[in-house]
């Protein structure tokens, strides 16, 4: 069970980032027929839907995923609910998206406004909803081999158009957005076989307005529990830039972030396969069973990016000078362990929000999520003016503590928790983390090695004679 976790986990990493490489090799065939216009228009409009992205369906996948896990034997009637609420507000959403863009574009695009438009407009109403949907089922029912293989076809499809639309017919801006449609059509395709041909899931529209206040009644929290990670991850960048902290600087900070986002993306990776099988744990009707597996996952799970981002902390200082070989890039290191030690709060946050979605308490989480972007934006507007950017680095730590452990000392949320750990035993163990990371990752080449192979040693052991017995438990439990 556990190599299936950290494989899939890794897969879905690859199929999200080995056609980024591939994309960097056709750069030096693609650029000489862009312009900075081109790159400052394709820039723009996923910045501005980015921006509309939460809303975009309602907050419903907490209640799609509910449905799944609670109600199986009916799940079908009620993603076909689901799937006809959303498909007559995509038809809203898609009208406001399609006027603001229209407003914001014209003076910019003239008579090419309308072929941009469709091109943006048509995966948003056509395609996307089929796509969430079949995603969805794939993971939860264990097979995610079809979405990193969907995700993978589509990237490379994706490169294929972008190259040939720039290269060959010089369209420029267009050939990135068209490229970006072909790829959401690509992942349609694949998922209207299994959603609509295999299951038979069809838009319903028969709903009532009762069960439209019911669903939002309990979806509309989630809408701001998803934006807030636009606040956490955003709200750094444009507190420095109005506090007019220099572009290289803030570049800088900016290059950390991408490069713990690889990182990220990982841990991210093991959620989308971890969620299904903490849902399956709250389902089932022994509690105390219940509880002894989310314990064992959560710890699992973090013992394993503790270590791993141990290692990565004190080997940054080498990868860097391998991969960013510039001396404006000399320092960057520096801040990773910050960004990266910060993310180990991922578990303890899956934990908290997981259970209450499960209870359907969606107006709970916001407590935590919209409480760490908030925190995040209070503490950057405080700290900057005073302390530039090294403040931003203190500020995601403590945004990242924060999202992760807030949860284990509000009531309405604590009373639901089945992971009964001590939160500040894990808090005092990242902060560990922090300290060793930026005391290590300066040492000689020879004291690395050593340190290094002594922590892969050490964790070995304490897996065996700690950690083995919750693998062999989940293992028997055969929840994945």
């Amino acid at each position: 069970m556990i190599k299936k976790i950290f494989g899939h986990s890794l897969l879905y990493s690859l199929a999200n980032h080995v056609p980024l490489f591939a994309n960097i090799l056709i750069l030096p065939f693609i650029t000489p027929f862009l312009t900075k216009e081109d790159y400052g228009i394709f820039g723009l409009t996923y910045a501005y839907i980015g921006a509309f992205n939460a809303f975009s369906m309602l907050g419903v996948e907490a209640l799609i995923q509910n449905s799944y896990f609670i109600n199986k034997s009916k799940f079908k009637v009620l993603w076909s609910k689901y799937f006809g609420l959303l498909s007559i507000w995509r038809l809203i959403y898609s009208a406001i998206i399609t006027t603001l863009m229209y407003i914001i574009f014209y003076p910019k695009l003239n008579e090419n406004i309308y072929i941009f438009l469709l091109i943006i407009i048509i995966p948003i109403l056509c395609f996307d909803l089929t796509k969430t949907f079949g995603i969805k089922f794939c993971q939860y029912e264990g097979k995610h081999q079809n979405v990193y293989f969907s995700s993978f076809i589509a990237s490379v499809f994706s490169i294929a158009t972008s190259f040939i639309c720039i290269y060959h017919f010089k369209l420029g801006y267009l050939g990135f957005l068209i490229a970006s449609a072909v790829a959401s059509c690509i992942q349609f395709l694949f998922f209207f076989y299994i959603i609509h041909y295999k299951l038979r899931i069809f838009p319903d529209v028969r709903i009532s307005i009762l069960f439209i206040k019911k669903t939002l009644k309990i979806s509309s929290p989630v809408i701001l529990h998803n934006y807030s990670g636009y606040l956490l991850n955003s709200s750094d960048r444009i507190v420095l830039d109005l506090n007019r902290i220099s572009i290289n600087e803030i570049g800088g900070y900016n290059l950390a972030y991408s490069f713990s986002n690889y990182f990220s993306s990982f841990n991210n990776s093991m959620n989308s396969i971890l969620t299904p099988i903490y849902f399956k744990c709250f389902a089932l009707k022994d509690k105390i069973k219940s509880s002894l597996l989310v314990n064992s996952i959560t710890i699992l799970w973090f013992y394993f990016i503790l270590i791993s981002c141990l290692l990565i902390c004190i080997w940054c200082k080498e990868i860097f000078g391998l991969l960013f070989r510039n001396p404006e890039f000399i320092d960057v290191y520096t801040f990773v362990p910050y960004i990266l030690v910060g993310m180990m709060y991922r578990p303890f946050y899956v934990a908290c929000v997981d259970k209450n979605i499960f209870f359907e308490k969606t107006k709970n989480i916001l407590y935590i999520s919209v409480g760490g972007g908030m925190l995040n934006i209070l503490l950057n507007f405080l700290l900057v003016p005073y302390f530039g950017i090294q403040s931003v680095l203190y500020t995601t730590f403590v945004s990242y503590l924060y999202m992760g452990f807030s949860g284990f000392y509000i009531k309405s949320i604590k009373e639901n928790l089945d992971f009964k750990g001590n939160p500040m035993i894990f808090i005092f163990i990242i902060i560990s983390t922090l300290i060793i990371s930026l005391i290590l990752m300066d040492l000689t080449l020879h004291f690395k090695i050593i340190i290094s192979i002594l922590i892969l040693f050490i964790s070995l052991l304490i897996y065996h004679y700690r950690f083995k017995t919750m693998v062999n438990r989940l293992i028997k439990e055969n929840l994945f």
